[in-house]
């Protein structure tokens, strides 16, 4: 399994890193996934209004842009600025709290990724039917047949 992001996300990622460095804050991406073939495709990612520290990331107003990632899976991106990538207690705490509700009859699962200094840290979380993590989920750039196979709307889709 990995998690392929196309290259306008996948630059925005390295991105948000550098951003977070040069600020020395943590910076956080909201977005929606779809699972193919048994790898995850991160389909959107919207930047919410937020503020934080070098320790933390709170997002703040009316999240609106929500309906922009209606029927895709929650992907909750953040930064640890000029640290290794792991996943400290707050992080856990967060993810959970990012669990959409339970429906009926359905598969519920997100994606969280964290940007640290050394590596990029990826997983996979179901929530539902029953819980697990699959962590150490590789992040990579979408392959270029990935577009073939997805056709030019892919790339208005992910904008």
């Amino acid at each position: 399994m990995q998690i392929y992001a196309n290259p306008e996300h996948y630059a925005l990622l390295r991105a948000l890193y550098q951003a977070s460095v040069q600020r020395q804050q943590e910076l956080t991406l909201m977005g929606g996934a779809e699972a193919h073939e048994g790898h995850v495709w991160i389909r959107r990612l919207v930047m919410p209004k937020q503020e934080g520290s070098a320790g933390y990331t709170e997002l703040v107003g009316v999240p609106t842009w929500m309906d922009d990632l209606e029927g895709l899976a929650p992907v909750w991106i953040h930064t640890h600025p000029g640290m290794k990538a792991f996943w400290s207690s707050t992080d856990e705490e967060t993810l959970d709290a990012f669990a959409p509700p339970p429906i009926r009859d359905a598969l519920v699962w997100g994606v969280s990724i964290v940007l640290g200094r050394d590596k990029w840290l990826g997983r996979v979380s179901l929530w539902q039917p029953l819980h697990f993590v699959i962590e150490q989920v590789q992040v990579v750039m979408e392959p270029s047949e990935g577009y073939l196979a997805h056709g030019a709307a892919w790339l208005t889709e992910s904008r």
